[in-house]
């Protein structure tokens, strides 16, 4: 058996990526809750820094100063410049120092594709105690809707949904919150009551029975009488109600044994509880015919550094350890600080340009809904499709 040595080259594809690079993506898919919640995380472990509110900030700052930084005017808005856009992107950081194999990655988004839907629940998962709920009602919307429009309109109902599970706004004002016609919001409520636990998104106590009631198979001229006077039940007028439906009092016993035996508020069964949604992370508005794009400061918080403490450590005479810790927390304090900045500009730069292509879509409706797609503004702005994503 002979031994010898022998020199390969081998070819392997791998993503690189710093400590800071790998927080910079992080905080691009936070939004302003998630977001406030892990700076806190930050200023319990570093001394030099401070979380402040952006809306306390911008009472102890010109109001010039605030609006100029964190504001868009969509009519203004320059996407033609592909460099300075690049330079805020963080995918198109080179500074790599960790080694991640291309075989991982692809390992983990073959798994965000499998668990991923097409829905908007997660800004209100997030703050549910109930995670699953919000997820339910809208695996169930993907695959009941396909229209665009009608899933936005959907999307209205779903949020009205008050712990007992009926709707708690009429349907006309939902029409007009969704910005469209009350014949149009009839046809999606009429398929969003088809959902599971049956009598979700009734109109009110008497709609939910009518749903379990024709689900079960039991729904009659005589129980659709019985429904449209349950006041009278209710107030044990049981002579009354048979008169109503021309039958014998023990055949309305028999209907009211009927309807006890159904879920009254069949969101509760599901979890459903009320829920304050989150506030937007920006905020879109209308200012002498133009469309403005400001970052939401009520609920943006932002971090500064402790100047004092900073020049108090500095003029301490602290041994080598003490310094190195200083000096390295100073240093991540500093660094978080500016991808909190860009993070923002970010957000605002890509939300611009969104309300920019749609703008038929806000001044005239619906119809005007234009496709986009994560290529379209990642090329618009200049920066790489997944940082559009997150």
């Amino acid at each position: 058996m002979q031994l010898s040595q022998s020199l390969k080259i081998k070819q392997k594809q791998s993503l690189v990526m710093t400590p800071q690079l790998q927080q910079a993506i992080k905080l691009l898919q936070l939004n302003n809750l998630e977001l406030a919640q892990h700076l806190q995380e930050q200023v319990d472990e570093n001394p030099f820094l401070e979380l402040v509110k952006d809306e306390e900030k911008a009472r102890h700052q010109p109001e010039s100063h605030a609006s100029e930084k964190e504001k868009a005017e969509v009519s203004d808005f320059d996407s033609s410049k592909p460099a300075a856009a690049l330079a805020d992107d963080p995918t198109e950081n080179s500074d790599y120092e960790n080694r991640f194999d291309q075989s991982t990655l692809e390992a983990h988004v073959v798994r965000q594709d499998v668990s991923s839907f097409d829905g908007d629940y997660d800004a209100l998962a997030g703050v549910s105690s109930s995670e699953s709920v919000y997820q339910c009602l809208f695996r169930q919307l993907n695959l009941t809707i396909d229209n665009p429009k009608q899933r936005l309109i959907a999307g209205h109902f779903i949020n009205s949904l008050l712990p007992s599970g009926w709707l708690g706004n009429p349907v006309e004002e939902i029409a007009i919150s969704s910005g469209c016609s009350e014949e149009e919001a009839e046809e999606v409520l009429e398929k969003l009551q088809t959902f599971e636990p049956t009598g979700l998104f009734a109109r009110d106590l008497a709609d939910c029975l009518r749903l379990q009631l024709i689900e079960n198979g039991d729904f009659t001229e005589a129980f659709a009488i019985l429904l449209d006077n349950l006041d009278l039940l209710g107030r044990g007028e049981v002579k009354k109600v048979a008169k109503l439906i021309n039958s014998s009092e023990a055949e309305v016993i028999r209907m009211l044994g009927v309807i006890r035996t159904l879920n009254p508020k069949p969101g509760e069964s599901l979890g459903i509880e009320y829920l304050e949604p989150p506030g937007p992370d920006v905020i879109v508005r209308k200012n002498a015919g133009s469309w403005v794009v400001d970052l939401n400061r009520s609920n943006l918080p932002s971090i500064e550094i402790n100047e004092r403490y900073v020049e108090l450590i500095e003029r301490r005479k602290n041994d080598t350890k003490a310094q190195d810790f200083a000096a390295d927390s100073l240093n991540n304090a500093r660094w978080l600080k500016r991808a909190v900045e860009q993070r923002n500009s970010t957000t605002l730069k890509i939300s611009a340009e969104i309300i920019r292509q749609q703008t038929d879509f806000l001044d005239k409706g619906l119809d005007h809904l234009k496709p986009l797609s994560l290529r379209d503004i990642a090329e618009a702005v200049g920066m790489h499709e997944s940082t559009v994503s997150r």
